[in-house]
């Protein structure tokens, strides 16, 4: 009778410790995968997670910048939405409707080929592991697979902190079925590098655009006055494309 009870006491107290322990364990895997992936540490303020509904919310996600560079963060999400298919969760491929992630702000730092961003993209392609990827490196074997009909990645900025400081809207980054085309297995770790690759390369373009429209008309007002300021304008900007 007494092993009757602990075993009822068991199955009472189960489903109320898994939902407590939820949002904490997504909490703690997005932290370690990212972190993997990019090789800097990735934290995620806030999550909540509807098993019914497959309703999925992350808030206050930011990958820090590689060691050497002043900025904190090169890239933060002002929020992110999934919605999947909560039975794809007991299986090995998870099936997801949609990712939105709302107001991505990233900021450059250094030249626009040499800065914070292309170190995590070495980072990504490098064989060698950085410690942070060491100590966050999750399992390949048996990792689950994911498919997704559409992610879109609306309302974002990108800042630049030199030579001078200015700010470009990143528009709107949308990608359809990944993991869909010829049956090809995509991970989440290789998910979330995709995604990271695509917001590095579509902030660069920006600021790259924002950045030569502002050194022209930069350049325009100081011709107007002494030859020595153009000089100096024209060099910042060379600089920045050059590196």
């Amino acid at each position: 009778m007494r092993v009757l009870k602990i075993i009822i006491g068991i199955l009472v107290v189960l489903p109320i410790a898994l939902y407590l322990v939820r949002e904490p364990l997504i909490k703690m895997a997005v932290n370690n995968v990212g972190s993997a992936v990019v090789g800097t540490k990735v934290s995620l303020a806030d999550v909540t997670f509807s098993p019914f509904s497959g309703l999925l919310e992350l808030k206050g996600l930011t990958v820090a910048n590689p060691t050497g560079y002043k900025t904190t963060n090169a890239i933060k999400l002002g929020g992110v939405r999934v919605q999947l298919n909560p039975n794809s969760l007991l299986t090995s491929r998870i099936q997801i409707q949609e990712i939105i992630i709302s107001e991505p702000e990233i900021t450059i730092e250094g030249g626009m080929k040499n800065n914070n961003l292309t170190a995590l993209q070495r980072n990504m392609a490098s064989d060698e592991p950085t410690a942070e990827q060491e100590a966050t490196e999750p399992a390949t074997e048996n990792a689950k697979k994911v498919e997704i009909d559409l992610v879109r990645i609306e309302n974002g900025k990108v800042n630049v902190t030199k030579p001078f400081e200015l700010s470009a809207s990143l528009g709107t980054i949308t990608m359809r079925d990944i993991g869909k085309e010829d049956n090809k297995d995509v991970s989440i770790s290789e998910f979330f590098s995709t995604v990271i690759n695509t917001v590095i390369k579509s902030s660069t373009v920006a600021a790259s655009s924002e950045m030569a429209a502002k050194g022209k008309a930069m350049i325009n007002q100081a011709s107007e006055g002494a030859t020595d300021t153009v000089s100096k304008i024209g060099a910042k900007l060379k600089g920045l494309f050059g590196n």
